[in-house]
């Protein structure tokens, strides 16, 4: 699975952070799909116990990164 973004910046913003989006935004945006589609996958491959990804908070984690650096 897969995940592309594209950023449009309609109001002529110049401070997009880019990097921040790819830190965040964009795991956050795509994660829960990836989630479902494991789930689903070990569910239909006959598992008596699916894989399930634990739920993540992107924005908290980032910060952990952050202070750990």
């Amino acid at each position: 699975m897969a995940g592309e973004f594209q950023m449009l910046d309609l109001e002529g913003n110049k401070n997009l952070d880019l990097e921040s989006f790819c830190r965040i935004n964009a795991p956050a945006i795509i994660y829960p799909y990836i989630r479902q589609h494991v789930r689903a996958l070990t569910l239909d491959a006959g598992f008596t116990n699916p894989i399930v990804l634990p739920i993540i908070n992107f924005l908290k984690l980032d910060s952990e990164m952050k202070t750990v650096n």
